[in-house]
């Protein structure tokens, strides 16, 4: 067959099967255009789970005369110029497809008055535009979605299904705007009425939308990194949930699931994800538009972040502080608890008990060993054959000397690379011997005479006294006092989380016992000696 270029109509179409999908699509590209026009009421009306009618009724900045013909036109927006503006979208909606696409699959009329003007105007189904009656900003109205298109109508779920995934983008498009307020109903009825809300009332915007039970038990994130910010509300991991279904993460107000994003949440979730959980979370990145591109897909779903591996840590590194800052909370409160042993020697607590993944090694048959750190000081531990006790730094410490002795440890890239201001012959001593510090992962540069950049650090040395630790380093003639000055500026992570202290446990339970006592580490009582403590 011979090349012929498609009809509008047709091209048209396809170029909407990208675009729209289900009545759910169009709702998505309405609310993002009440928001780019600074909509602060927006009204939603709904027949038939959106296959009958959707309308959307804003009180933003309307539409001219003279723009309505141009509002539906393929490839036509008011959000971006050049090609200076594609490369930093500030907009919701950005692409000049979605009307063109709807109006191509359904019955579309628009009536709007533009701010400072007197008059409104509509734009009918059928193409005219002529004088009307409508207060300031926009309604919008598709009947009859995919009535000339039967097959993409077939493909539709039941009535209740489309309305639930048009009701989830309303949610959505709710959360990423708190000070509009938004109203749905559906066949004349009610389904959500939003006031707006106040910089200092978010969380009962959530609770109205995903109970109060969320927002009680929220936990609040708030980061800060030169360009980056993260904000916003994360569950304690025992409020896990069996579904997906309340992650919810907005990239400069636009909803995004993105792999980087969602593999550093999985990383902090470790362990809820090893129990096949979910956690619940409504997060916040504030970027540059600059460091994100948000063209990259026809439905704006994905993104693709320039700095990749900054967002990843930026992210994770945000969650895990927010966790452990809880987890600190709750340890606190359960040092005030009464700890007894019952007769399967396991302690019993008011507040939170942990269990590691694996036994210690005197039981390894079994896997229902209890953990909890008192007055972060000491590790207890028991199962059903013995309580163990151990000393929570020197633990640390001696683990610490191990993997330095042996070279073993890894060096891990610091979120923000640190300078630091050094005399002029420590700088030079520290430089002359940079290779051998890159064998116990530190990795250095030399910024200027008196100061040099640390790159990377091992995570036993990253909340170190960076200065302190050069000064030391460079009088170090020797790899043996190398190991015993990063032992000495090993950090011991006050009030760790429950993650941290099951890596630790972890690790520790790999190591024959004799030798953990010998290094003053490890306490054990069986039953007998636990019972000869009480004659």
């Amino acid at each position: 067959m011979r090349i012929k270029i498609l009809e509008k109509m047709i091209a048209n179409q396809i170029a909407a099967g990208e675009v729209i999908e289900r009545p759910a699509s169009v709702i998505k590209e309405l609310l993002e255009n009440s928001l780019d026009a600074g909509a602060k009421v927006i009204e939603i009306d709904i027949e038939k789970s959106g296959v009958g009618l959707i309308r959307v009724c804003d009180d933003g900045t309307g539409i001219m005369q003279e723009d309505l013909l141009l509002a539906v036109a393929q490839h036509a927006t008011s959000k971006i110029q050049t090609l200076d503006d594609l490369a930093a979208i500030g907009s919701l909606g950005f692409r000049g497809e979605a009307l063109a696409s709807i109006t191509s699959v359904s019955e579309l009329s628009i009536k709007s008055k533009a701010s400072n003007t007197e008059e409104a105007w509509q734009l009918t189904s059928a193409g005219e535009v002529m004088p009307t009656a409508h207060p300031q900003g926009t309604t919008i109205e598709v009947r009859n979605l995919f009535s000339n298109v039967p097959v993409r109508r077939k493909f539709l779920k039941s009535a209740r299904t489309e309305f639930s995934h048009l009701e989830e983008v309303v949610k959505r498009i709710a959360l990423s705007a708190y000070n509009v307020a938004f109203h749905l109903s559906h066949n004349d009825k009610s389904i959500l009425r939003l006031l707006p809300v106040n910089d200092d009332a978010y969380l009962k915007r959530i609770g109205k939308l995903f109970g109060n039970k969320f927002a009680e038990q929220a936990i609040v994130v708030e980061s800060a990194n030169i360009d980056l910010r993260l904000w916003g509300w994360v569950l304690p991991e025992e409020y896990s949930r069996a579904h997906a279904d309340q992650q919810y993460f907005f990239v400069n107000g636009r909803m995004v699931k993105d792999k980087t994003l969602q593999h550093a949440i999985r990383v902090a979730y470790a362990d809820v994800y090893d129990q096949g959980r979910y956690p619940a979370y409504v997060l916040y990145l504030e970027c540059d538009p600059h460091a994100v591109d948000v063209n990259v897909h026809p439905t704006k779903h994905e993104v693709r972040f320039h700095q990749q591996r900054l967002i990843h840590d930026f992210v994770h590194s945000s969650l895990v502080k927010a966790l452990k800052a809880q987890a600190a909370v709750l340890e606190k409160f359960s040092y005030q608890a009464p700890i007894t042993l019952n007769h399967e020697y396991r302690i019993q607590q008011t507040s939170v008990a942990y269990q590691t993944k694996n036994a210690v090694r005197q039981a390894p048959e079994k896997n229902n060993s209890h953990f909890m750190l008192l007055a972060n000081k000491f590790l207890l531990v028991t199962d059903e054959h013995c309580l163990s006790l151990y000393h929570y730094s020197r633990a640390i410490k001696w683990l610490s000397e191990q993997d330095f002795a042996s070279k073993s440890v890894k060096g891990q890239p610091l979120l923000v690379p640190q300078p630091v201001s050094c005399a002029e012959t420590v700088v030079e001593k520290l430089c002359a011997k940079q290779s051998q510090y890159e064998n116990y992962g530190i990795t250095l540069q030399q910024l200027g005479p008196d100061k040099i950049l640390l790159r990377s650090l091992p995570s036993y040395l990253k909340e170190a006294d960076h200065v302190s630790l050069c000064n030391t380093l460079a009088d170090c003639d020797s790899e043996n006092n190398m190991v015993e000055c990063f032992v000495q500026h090993t950090v011991v992570t006050e009030n760790p989380s429950r993650q941290q202290l099951q890596l630790l446990l972890t690790r520790l339970q790999q190591v024959s016992p004799t030798i953990l006592q010998q290094a003053g580490v490890l306490l054990c009582w069986d039953e007998k000696q636990l019972e000869k403590l009480f004659l």
